[in-house]
């Protein structure tokens, strides 16, 4: 998967998991870990933003084992959106499993029933597993040890952090993935590009944009009064 963080659907795998379901989740690196990631709820733990909680978050009780991101080249995105049900049944396409993807984005969603095609999409799950860190990296574990330092009471956060609104700008240096994709004419790839874009230096003016490969003058102008920086 490369971005999980619908939570409804977090907390129905999490029913079938306690009802004797393996779960097993592979996400791409670059979101496996962000506070938003339904990774870590499968993984019993929460990162803070701002010392708030994302509202409805629900991590895990008993958590799964099995959430890692696979070792690939350099500069690869896990950008697979599959699910692997039984030896018969495959959900695939190009849905994130995310709230933009369910709301906002035009995608697609297959449902295939059919043996020979679950079992050469559980050859690629194998591949994957062969080359899989499971468990939170040393470097999240320190920012939620250091959150229950900083964050004595988090709180939750009072609107969902991920949906842009008329009254509500979105900043182009901090804002999630699913935020940057709500606003009109950013996909999930733009949405990226503007991550690595901004990792590298901060935006300072609407025009930094131009920056972005992809981002042309109009669309700028289309995000006029939309974000901040």
């Amino acid at each position: 998967m490369f971005v999980f963080s619908e939570q409804a659907l977090s907390n129905v795998i999490n029913q079938r998991f306690q009802a004797g379901t393996e779960v097993k989740a592979l996400i791409d690196r670059g979101f496996a870990f962000r506070y938003y990631s339904e990774g870590l709820d499968l993984l019993g733990v929460t990162l803070l933003e701002d010392c708030l909680e994302q509202p409805g978050n629900s991590p895990w009780a008993l958590p799964t084992e099995f959430v890692g991101t696979p070792a690939l080249p350099r500069g690869d995105k896990l950008h697979h959106k599959f699910a692997l049900v039984d030896d018969d049944t495959v959900i695939t396409g190009s849905h994130n499993w995310s709230p933009a993807a369910n709301h906002n984005n035009d995608e697609t969603v297959l449902v295939l029933q059919n043996a020979q095609i679950a079992a050469h999409y559980q050859r690629e799950l194998d591949r994957l597993y062969a080359v899989t860190e499971y468990g939170l990296p040393p470097t999240v574990q320190a920012r939620i040890d250091r959150q229950e330092q900083e964050c004595a009471n988090p709180r939750p956060s009072p609107k969902p952090l991920a949906k842009a609104t008329p009254n509500r700008l979105v900043n182009l240096n901090r804002g999630s993935q699913e935020e940057l994709e709500s606003l009109p004419g950013i996909g999930p790839s733009t949405a990226e590009k503007i991550i690595s874009t901004r990792e590298q230096k901060a935006f300072t003016s609407l025009e930094d944009l131009g920056r972005v490969k992809g981002i042309g003058p109009s669309k700028i102008e289309g995000l006029r009064g939309k974000v901040t920086w």
